[in-house]
């Protein structure tokens, strides 16, 4: 999981490092949302209970990457999943 809260470049650098993650970004960033897209991303997390732009949809679309939509802001969402991964047990070699 990683937080877009940055310039879309500076974004870059750091999803750039990391394969098949889940990024949570507001939902008005569609520079980091983009930026995401053009890298090894899962599923992006808009929150702030706003719609992507078509450009978003499109693109995230064409790489058959969902978007979940939150309805709160940034820093909560981070909290719940954060709290979901403590709870997992992703590290059994079965899974």
């Amino acid at each position: 999981m990683l937080v877009g809260a940055m310039s879309a470049e500076a974004a870059l650098t750091y999803f750039r490092r990391r394969t098949n993650k889940a990024v949570i970004t507001g939902g008005d960033r569609a520079d980091i949302q983009l930026a995401a897209l053009e890298t090894s991303t899962s599923c992006l997390i808009l929150t702030g209970n706003l719609y992507p732009s078509p450009v978003v949809l499109n693109r995230a679309d064409e790489l058959d990457v969902p978007l979940l939509l939150a309805d709160m802001d940034t820093v909560s969402a981070i909290d719940i999943v954060a709290g979901c991964m403590a709870a997992a047990a992703f590290s059994n070699p079965k899974k």
